[in-house]
């Protein structure tokens, strides 16, 4: 297998984006977890942050929070 397959990710250093319980499993184990600013109230109290609405720049506004673009 290839050296970019056998390279492992701390957990700290992940991120997950969701907005539904369904992500809820996602949410809790990444290190970094962000709501979309519509998301379903019940998943924020598992999220490190939350962004706004994916219209509003959601995914990019959390990328400029989190100092990655």
């Amino acid at each position: 297998a290839s050296d970019v397959y056998k390279r492992q990710v701390p957990v700290k250093d992940t991120y997950a984006f969701g907005d539904s319980t369904n992500d809820l499993l996602m949410l809790q184990f990444a290190g970094n977890s962000i709501a979309m600013g519509d998301s379903d109230p019940l998943i924020l109290p598992h999220c490190t942050y939350q962004t706004t609405n994916i219209e509003d720049n959601g995914i990019a506004n959390a990328l400029k929070h989190f100092h990655l673009i």
